[in-house]
């Protein structure tokens, strides 16, 4: 007897006697029990450890109880349920309930016996189901995971089990999100694939009885034709199916059944739920309707047995002719809907996916709308809603404002209407690579006397936009939200939210026709513009010496851009360059206005939406255009915050201010990163945008105060000596111990395998779970690819069922992935907050912890024959790929690493976990590939400096850039990431 039932049986020796296994199932095993004190036969199902973990006990054990409230001759009661505490104080208890034992068999066992059963004894179970569903749905309980394991024949009543138990596990966790992952990281889900409704396969949180009533759709197609609607080679196959697919008719199958009969169960199958039975009861009514010989079925075999109904219905049914009421049994909705909704469900929706999946936004909008307009409140299109747009809540004061859209990369193209506020689910296009940019849509917002607003989403934080009279604000300023705002860039020191009140912002870069009234007024005279102490290599500058430098190439007052006091001829409404940061406060004060603060600027500019606005932008390396000709608009209507000008900032650094956005011969991944030059600095670069913020703003003194950056200057630290690098390296040894390993789980999920194993860490008193993916394709043993996962898996429950498409195509080419659950990560989670690095002796631990897990997890590896470490590689994405600085030079069975969206972290750490210590110690080949616009591991300050620390030769290290931010392209990820590996992993001849 394995340790948990020993656990089991010795905590329940006072009531139960367990006498044997009766069989395992996916989410427990039971066992075949003695109730000591009724003297009865039961049995006890015990939720699996993994299970139990992830869900929690309070939760579970609080639905059981409700669900053991009902009582019907269907239900299978409840009788019991506990946890038993785990042995030494720590992983999960087991959890358990106790039903009465029924002698007889589970319906998936006749089925598998007698492929079909006849219709008499179909109709005859589907109605004792639908009673019992009836008895539940009036308690408020939906069962959830109606099928046929679930459903067991006693002589020839039908009784349902578990009940509560569904409803337990999608409720298990700490919150919403968790629902799902809770699950998937032991290949379960809440549902059965065969037998959820699309509202469940698309996973929607908030299901009802008519989820129940698709099921026993499900259940009575399969009883009448042999098979269920939809199968498929792998869950999602059949997921897939049950949300974009039509089901083959019944009749089609089974011609000889009444046509109200096939019809009855197809309107079980239907997508949206309000076009179902409404109800069990509603179900239910209409098989004892049948008193109406409207039609007739032949059936063979025995008549029902049973209660008065069932005698009744005998009476009818046995005979040989099944009497139907045609009339009860059809759908009499309008065939105009009906048509409408079959192309929707069998055409229009399939290539709303397929367009998504493509990346053809603007078209699968337009479609979506149509889909919008012809089958209004369709809960499958709703379902399927964010995989190719989204829904805005757009309020205005006052309503009744027009609001229009156009797609974010289309200036050009005409402005599509939404509609009049107030809208509450406003319809807009996904844009970007996987639908990345979710805000990229050029949005305006008009009403007559109000001032019109180009927004690119809606970024304001309130949930109603105040449009502003057109008298009350300058013409050539936008409204920026406030709320609580922090600077947009990685690496600063005591960057902690500030809250801030909505403020004006210029709409374009001031003109040199703006300027040049600044400069005819004698601004360059006047010394009461000119306030700030002027520092210039730590020494004071007077006034009039600073004057004397503040010249244009003629030696005239003015930007150094300009000849004899003039700005170049045509060149008006062009952004004024070449001026200084005194020069900007100056301007500033001649017009009424401030030099925005850092974190002003940084909202207005939208810095994280940088991989469409920089494209739109003017980084040509040619000269500044006249201002908005760019196309780059920012969230809140400003133009040009990226290239054409730097843009001036109040903020210090050290003895320099801040200057945002790069300009036009700057390369542009400066809009992304933080950039600070010496005050007295006239590059023709250099340029002006102003802000005019609200009477009291109480945290604008904090907002403008100097900024420390934590920037590390990578490329001029010095890396620790191979004498104390050896000692860092020792931390990350360990006894080898036997590994007691065991497989809990193995899943077909299609072109692949995956099985989760537990087996001893590391380090004493916790276990390591491990993930290997195994490809269909190896005949022999596949070549293995260790992953390291990004941040998210620090703040997720569980490991989600979309993590495989970080690395999906290394199975599909032939490869095997070993997934480490790494300490702090998912199941394993613990008082790890974030991934990020700090100097605390916590993190340091932490990365000792994931080395040692991930060199534990390659010593399992070894001992497969599936699989080969001979010419391992590595797997990292964004903090996988940070990661990837350290764990090749700790582990030297990784040959070959290939890091996604990677980079140097900002944050000072210990030596001991310090990136700039292990990164010349990795000599393997090594690919890079990174977003040129990306705003966390910025190029110049990030990327390169790790590329560079690399201690790889330079002919078997590669560092590519593409268009995206913190993504890359997912074909140029595939194509570039394969070829690698061919090169330094090939897969020879093991597969075919």
């Amino acid at each position: 007897m394995s340790l948990p039932i020993a656990r089991l049986t010795a905590a329940l020796a006072g009531s139960y006697r367990i006498e044997r296994e009766l069989g395992q199932g996916g989410m427990a095993t039971v066992y075949l029990a003695h109730d000591l004190k009724h003297d009865r036969p039961v049995a006890i199902k015990v939720l699996r450890p993994e299970l139990a973990a992830a869900i929690g006990a309070d939760r579970f054990l609080r639905e059981i109880r409700i669900a053991a409230q009902l009582q019907h001759p269907h239900i299978l009661t409840l009788i019991d349920s506990g946890e038993v505490p785990p042995a030494d104080g720590s992983g999960p208890g087991l959890l358990y309930y106790v039903m009465p034992f029924v002698q007889g068999e589970s319906l998936r066992q006749r089925l598998t016996r007698e492929g079909r059963v006849p219709a008499i004894d179909a109709v005859r179970i589907v109605a004792e189901v639908l009673d019992a569903l009836a008895c539940a749905h009036e308690q408020g309980i939906v069962h959830r995971d109606i099928k046929p394991e679930n459903i067991m024949l006693s002589g020839r009543h039908a009784l349902v089990v578990d009940f509560g138990v569904a409803k337990a596990i999608a409720a298990g966790g700490t919150g919403a999100s968790t629902a799902g992952t809770a699950l998937t990281t032991i290949g379960l889900a809440i549902g059965t694939p065969a037998y959820m409704a699309p509202e469940q396969a698309a996973g929607q949180t908030a299901v009802d009885g008519r989820t129940d009533v698709y099921a026993v759709g499900v259940l009575a197609y399969e009883l009448l034709s042999g098979q269920p609607p939809f199968t498929g080679g792998t869950p999602q196959a059949v997921i897939a199916a049950q949300i974009s697919r039509a089901p083959a008719p019944l009749s089609s199958l089974r011609p000889e059944l009444a046509a109200p009969l096939a019809s009855a169960v197809m309107r079980c199958l239907e997508k949206d739920p309000a076009d179902r039975w409404a109800s069990a009861a509603e179900l239910l009514g209409q098989l004892d309707s049948f008193s109406t010989p409207a039609s007739t079925l032949a059936v063979t075999g025995p008549g029902p047995t049973g209660g008065a109904r069932w005698r009744r219905r005998g009476a009818m049914i046995g005979a040989g002719a099944l009497a139907v009421s045609i009339g009860a049994w059809l759908w009499t909705g309008p065939m105009e809907r009906a048509r409408d909704r079959v192309w929707a469900h069998e055409q229009a929706m399939p290539r709303l996916l397929a367009l998504a999946e493509s990346g053809d936004w603007e078209e699968a909008y337009t479609l979506a709308k149509t889909v919008e307009r012809r089958v209004p409140g369709d809960s499958l299109f709703n379902a399927l809603l964010p995989k190719f747009a989204r829904r805005y809540r757009i309020h205005t004061a006052p309503a009744g404002a027009e609001v229009w859209r156009k797609a974010y990369d289309a200036p050009d193209s005409a402005w599509k209407l939404l509609g009049h506020t107030p809208l509450d689910s406003a319809l807009v296009a996904l844009s970007g690579p996987g639908g990345a940019f979710l805000d990229a849509n050029r949005m305006r917002i008009q009403a007559p006397g109000y001032r019109t607003m180009e927004l690119v989403g809606v970024p304001f934080e309130d949930s109603v936009i105040t449009l502003d009279r057109e008298s009350a604000i300058p013409p050539e300023m936008v409204r920026v939200g406030g709320g609580s705002l922090r600077a947009q860039y990685p690496g600063f020191e005591n960057d902690e939210p500030i809250g801030l009140a909505d403020y004006l912002m210029d709409r374009f870069e001031v003109t040199n026709r703006d300027y040049k009234r600044f400069v005819d007024s004698g601004g360059y005279r006047r010394q009461q513009f000119w306030t700030e102490p002027m520092m210039k290599e730590g020494r004071a500058v007077p006034w009039t010496g600073a004057m004397a430098s503040m010249t244009d190439r003629t030696g005239r007052t003015g930007p150094s851009t300009w000849e004899a006091g003039e700005y170049p001829r045509g060149e008006g409404d062009k952004p004024v360059g070449g001026v200084s940061w005194y020069e900007a406060m100056a301007y500033a004060r001649f017009v009424g206005k401030s030099l925005p603060t850092v974190i002003h600027w940084s909202r207005a500019a939208s810095v994280r939406n940088s991989a469409w606005i920089v494209p739109a932008s003017n980084f040509s390396g040619q000269a500044a255009g006249p201002v908005g000709s760019s196309r780059g608009i920012s969230a809140f209507g400003a133009y040009d915050m990226a290239g054409n000008v730097r843009e001036w900032c109040v903020n210090a650094s050290g003895a320099e201010r801040f200057i945002l956005g790069g300009g036009w011969d700057d390369p542009p991944y400066r809009f992304n990163d933080s950039y600070a030059q010496a005050p007295f600095d006239r590059s023709p670069l250099n340029g002006i945008r102003l802000v005019r913020y609200g009477p009291s703003e109480p945290n604008l003194a904090r907002a403008s105060a100097p900024i420390t950056r934590r920037a590390r200057d990578f490329l001029h630290l010095k890396p620790v000596s191979d004498a104390v690098f050896a000692v860092y390296r020792q931390m990350y040894e360990y006894d080898r111990k036997p590994l007691n390993s065991r497989v809990l789980e193995t899943v077909d999920e299609g072109e692949w395998t995956r099985e989760l194993i537990r087996l001893d860490a590391a380090y004493a008193g916790d276990s390591l779970l491990v993930y290997l993916y195994l490809p269909k394709r190896a005949s022999g043993p596949a070549p293995a690819v260790v992953f390291f996962p990004p941040g998210s898996a620090v703040t997720l429950p569980a490991l989600p069922t979309w993590e495989t498409h970080h690395f999906d195509f290394l199975l599909k080419s032939g490869r095997a992935v070993l997934y480490p659950v790494f300490k702090g990560t998912y199941q394993r989670r613990d008082s790890l907050e974030a991934d990020n690095p700090d100097s605390t002796a916590f993190y340091r631990d932490h990365v000792v912890m994931w080395g040692k897990d991930l060199r534990r997890a390659i010593d399992y590896l070894e001992t497969r024959k599936d699989a080969t470490t001979a010419r391992l590689a590595y797997f990292g994405v964004s903090w996988g790929g940070e990661m990837g600085a350290i764990m090749p030079a700790i582990e030297p069975r990784i040959t070959v690493s290939v890091l996604e969206v990677a980079g140097l972290g900002f944050s000072p750490v210990r030596p001991e976990a310090d990136p700039v210590n292990y990164l010349p110690r990795i000599r393997i080949p090594t690919l890079m590939i990174n977003g040129r616009y990306d705003f966390y591991f910025p190029i110049a300050t990030s990327q390169l400096p790790m590329f560079r620390l690399l201690g790889t030769p330079p002919d078997e290290k590669r560092h590519v850039i593409e268009e995206g931010s913190h993504f890359v392209p997912r074909i140029r990820l595939i194509q570039e990431a394969l070829a690698w590996l061919d090169k330094y992993q090939p897969l020879g001849t093991g597969v075919h």
